[in-house]
């Protein structure tokens, strides 16, 4: 997969304030790896923007002061609930024989059968917490959405996930192909009435959800 470059500053957080960092310009965040101290980083907004607006699951190569690269990921981002700025971000370091736990996004591919004959496509899953190696790491999860007809949906359970592991168990929804509102004779044929995995007219999933195995 690929990964991101980023170079930062060491911090000296006892020293200084997080609102002296931001009046600077910077934004404060850490870098972390478990069994190992903490370090306090600063990095600009411009660095920052492709590894935090972005809805793929990236590597980042972490510089911190011109040392010795380190491969980590974005753990946690916090925002300012009214301006939407950063406030602080955490990168945490991938160790490979270390299983981590992240969310991975999910993306649709394909045009299905049920949208070229007029059905409402749903998205529901966007993303999954998963469990894995770094090694194994992927920037998203392609579902291909191709075959999928009027009134069909495609479950997690039914994805080969290769060496991922889902955190949380549940036969959760990705994607369905609802009938349109002013449903067509003909397509209202196309549905299955007999079928529990089915969608209503109104584009609601019958079963599942994205809360069932996403944060």
């Amino acid at each position: 997969m690929a990964s991101i470059q980023l170079k930062v500053a060491k911090r000296d957080a006892q020293n200084t304030k997080v609102q002296d960092v931001r009046r600077e310009g910077n934004i404060p965040g850490v870098y972390y790896i478990n069994g190992t101290e903490s370090v306090p980083i600063t990095s600009n907004f411009k660095d920052l923007k492709p590894i935090v607006f972005t809805s793929l699951t990236n590597v980042v190569e972490l510089d911190i002061d011109g040392e010795e690269s380190r491969k980590c990921i974005l753990k946690e981002v916090k925002f300012d609930p009214i301006t939407d700025e950063i406030l602080h971000f955490d990168l945490m370091g991938l160790t490979p024989g270390n299983r981590i736990v992240v969310n991975i996004p999910i993306t649709l591919v394909g045009q299905s059968i049920g949208v070229r004959n007029g059905g409402i496509l749903n998205h529901v899953l966007r993303k999954v917490k998963v469990r894995c190696y770094p090694k194994d790491l992927v920037e998203t999860i392609e579902v291909d959405i191709s075959k999928l007809k009027i009134g069909k949906l495609i479950k997690l359970d039914e994805i080969d996930l290769g060496e991922l592991e889902v955190v949380v168990k549940g036969n959760a929804v990705i994607a369905g192909v609802s009938r349109p509102r002013v449903a067509s004779a003909s397509a209202s044929l196309d549905m299955d009435d007999d079928d529990d995995d089915s969608i209503g007219e109104e584009g609601a999933v019958a079963e599942g959800g994205e809360e069932a195995a996403s944060e």
